[in-house]
C-alpha cells in the first residue's frame, strides 16, 4: 500500500499525468472510472493508449461502447491505431467487433 500512496502523492504533486497505458484484459472501463479525479486534472495534456478486445470487455461485463464512452467523457478524441499503415484512423465501432486485438489512441483535441 505504501507504493500506491507514494504514487498518488507524486501524481498530485505533478498536477496529473501525461500518458496512460491500459492493457488490463477488459478492466479498462473500471480503471478509467477509478481514476476520474486524476484524469480530470490531466485532461488538457493526456494521451491514453489502450489495448483491448470485445471478448475481454464482455468477460468483464463491459462493451466497446462503454470504453469509448469513458474515454470521450474525459474530453478525449478516440482513434484506432492501424497496425498495417501505422496511421491513426477515426474510431469505427465495427472494427473492434471484427478484430482480435485493437489498439486505441485517445488524446485531448489539439
Amino acid at each position: 500500500m505504501r507504493l500506491l500512496e507514494r504514487s498518488a502523492a507524486l501524481v498530485r504533486r505533478l498536477g496529473g499525468i501525461a500518458v496512460l497505458k491500459l492493457d488490463i484484459e477488459g478492466g479498462e472501463v473500471r480503471a478509467l472510472d477509478g481514476m476520474r479525479e486524476t484524469l480530470a486534472r490531466s485532461a488538457d495534456r493526456l494521451v491514453v493508449l489502450a489495448e483491448c478486445t470485445s471478448g475481454a470487455l464482455a468477460a468483464a461485463d463491459s462493451r466497446p461502447e462503454a470504453l469509448i464512452g469513458a474515454l470521450r467523457e474525459h474530453g478525449l478524441e478516440v482513434s484506432l491505431c492501424d497496425e498495417e499503415t501505422r496511421q491513426l484512423l477515426p474510431w469505427d465501432e465495427a472494427v473492434l467487433d471484427r478484430e482480435a486485438i485493437v489498439n486505441l489512441y485517445a488524446a485531448a483535441p489539439r
